[in-house]
């Protein structure tokens, strides 16, 4: 993971929602839940597991060849819920919809 997943996902809560410091096996199902929740990309959560140490560089091989490999877009493999919307662009948007109600008084 890059320096900003670090921060959306730090590893003492990714240790924590790993279920502890090592694994010999992750499900497709629980890295899909984890990006769902943390709008992170399989790829970024995979690679920090081996990263932290929670998997061996081996088995995170297999995990990519096996489920990224042929599906780089990670196409029907979970949706991030939340739009990618900073706080200021949704202020912004709410001082022109108040700005047009305003204009129409």
């Amino acid at each position: 993971m890059g320096n900003f997943s670090y921060f959306i996902l730090p590893k003492k809560t990714y240790i924590e929602e790993m279920g502890g410091t090592k694994r010999t096996n992750i499900s497709l199902e629980e890295m899909i839940d984890l990006k769902n929740v943390y709008g992170l990309s399989l790829r970024a959560l995979i690679l920090s597991a081996r990263d932290f140490g929670i998997i061996e560089t081996e088995y995170k091989r297999w995990w990519y060849a096996e489920y990224l490999e042929d599906n780089p877009w990670e196409s029907g493999l979970g949706h991030y819920a939340y739009p990618e919307t900073t706080g200021r662009e949704k202020r912004i948007d709410s001082i022109i919809n108040l700005k047009k109600i305003e204009g129409e008084k």
